[in-house]
């Protein structure tokens, strides 16, 4: 009897051992798994934050990223047939909105009964007349100086350029394709005809005009023009010029407001376009919302 009971206690001895050692074993391997698994949701978990990091573009110094971040220039007003093409070798001309930001390289031209206001920071202002088309070739300003270099191509164009500082470093000029205009604080219209002719009329300030190697000085209430490959300065403006002239007389106090308002607020334009973009994002919603309930 004893020697039954002991051999029963060697069985169940052993048998106790080989479930130990099958737990054991379990549970290292479930132990294993479960560290690889945190490991790798560790590492996954790194990656995809560096990947995220990685997509999230970062902003230029200063905010010159942004659309309407400290914009030098926007289309104030437009009728229709306006176009825009901005700066780029595949931009394509686009309908111009009531506001939009204009900035150097930019192109605008108009059509038969349309117009274009431009506004730039500094308070200068250009009405662009039907069927003509600038080009802004340079436009920078910064606080100790400013570069302008405008190109009409054709039709007819309104400078109100703004006064600048003595100290100011100041770079400003209209060109067509046969004359040089270069301005000091000055009223004026240019003028270029489909045979390329160009006309300048001066209504105030001081204007220096450039044509091959000839340069002559302008004053106010003198028209030069450029014809048949001749400079001629004229002490009078023509009967299209006094047009023109009284075109001025009925802009330049709209102007003097704006550049008020300009003087008043830095961010004047970039508030404008903002405010303009809602106008026509509101329109569009309601005009989106009319659509959807006719469709029910």
């Amino acid at each position: 009897m004893k020697t039954a009971n002991r051999h029963l206690k060697n069985i169940l001895s052993g048998f106790y051992s080989i479930i130990f050692s099958i737990s054991c074993v379990i549970y290292r391997l479930v132990f294993r798994r479960r560290i690889m698994k945190i490991s790798i949701l560790a590492v996954l978990s790194a990656v995809s934050i560096n990947l995220s990091a990685a997509d999230i573009p970062s902003s230029p110094e200063g905010g010159q990223g942004s659309v309407k971040g400290g914009v030098i220039g926007c289309i104030y007003q437009a009728g229709r047939s306006a176009e825009l093409m901005k700066a780029g070798p595949a931009s394509l001309w686009q309908p111009v909105k009531k506001a939009m930001p204009i900035a150097e390289g930019d192109r605008v031209k108009t059509g038969p009964g349309g117009y274009c206001e431009i506004l730039i920071k500094d308070g200068t202002f250009i009405k662009l007349d039907e069927r003509s088309e600038l080009a802004a070739n340079e436009l920078k300003l910064l606080p100790s100086s400013r570069s302008y270099v405008f190109s009409l191509t054709v039709g007819k164009a309104m400078w109100l350029a703004a006064k600048f500082k003595a100290q100011i470093a100041s770079k400003f000029e209209v060109r067509t394709n046969s004359v040089v205009c270069a301005i000091r604080g000055t009223a004026f219209t240019v003028m270029v005809s489909s045979r390329q002719d160009t006309s300048v009329g001066l209504f105030e300030g001081n204007l220096g005009v450039t044509f091959a190697q000839e340069s002559k000085e302008m004053s106010p209430g003198s028209e030069a023009d450029v014809s048949d490959g001749s400079l001629t300065v004229q002490p009078r403006l023509s009967r299209l010029m006094e047009g023109e002239r009284r075109s001025y007389d009925k802009l330049k106090n709209r102007v003097e407001e704006l550049r008020k308002k300009l003087a008043k607020r830095d961010d004047f334009i970039d508030s404008f376009l903002n405010e303009q973009d809602k106008k026509i994002s509101d329109y569009e919603t309601r005009k989106a919302e009319k659509l959807r309930k006719r469709g029910k």
